[in-house]
C-alpha cells in the first residue's frame, strides 16, 4: 500500500469515527432533555396537587402551578408549550373522606428531539400524579 492509500483511508476512517462520535453525542443531550422534561413535568404535577390537597388550591391555581410554575394565571403558552387543554385535574371524594384523591394528569405533549435518530417528533407524552387529599 503506497503513501497516498494510506492517507486516503485515514482520512475516511476519520469521518466515519467522527459520524458515529457525533449521533451519540446528540442522542445522549436529546436523551438528557427528554428526562429533563419529564422530570420537570413530573415535579410540577406533583407540587400543584398537593397544594390542592393540603392549603386547598382550586383546580384553576392547580392547572395555572403544572401550566406557568406559579398559582396566578401567566400569559401565552405554558413552559414546555403546554396549553391549558394539555392539563386535566380530577378530584375523587369529599375533603372529609379519607379515601379522597386529586389528580393531575398532563397529556399530548410533543417533543422535537435534535438527533434524526430518535424520529421526527415523540407525540403524546403523558404525566399523571395522584395525591390523597388532607383536610387543612
Amino acid at each position: 500500500m503506497t503513501r497516498r492509500n494510506r492517507r486516503g483511508s485515514s482520512v475516511i476512517e476519520s469521518a466515519l469515527v467522527l459520524l458515529m462520535f457525533l449521533a451519540l453525542f446528540f442522542s445522549i443531550g436529546d436523551f438528557g432533555q427528554i428526562f429533563l422534561l419529564h422530570y420537570t413535568l413530573v415535579e410540577r404535577a406533583r407540587a400543584a396537587a398537593r397544594g390542592g390537597a393540603v392549603n386547598g388550591r382550586s383546580d384553576q391555581e392547580m392547572a395555572n402551578y403544572v401550566l406557568y410554575g406559579r398559582y396566578t394565571a401567566g400569559s401565552g403558552t405554558g413552559s414546555f408549550g403546554l396549553i391549558p387543554a394539555n392539563v386535566q385535574i380530577t378530584r375523587t371524594g369529599t375533603t372529609a373522606d379519607a379515601s379522597a384523591r386529586i389528580t393531575v394528569a398532563i397529556s399530548d405533549l410533543s417533543y422535537h428531539p435534535v438527533s434524526p435518530f430518535l424520529g421526527r417528533q415523540l407525540k403524546n407524552m403523558r404525566v399523571r400524579v395522584v395525591v390523597s387529599s388532607e383536610t387543612p
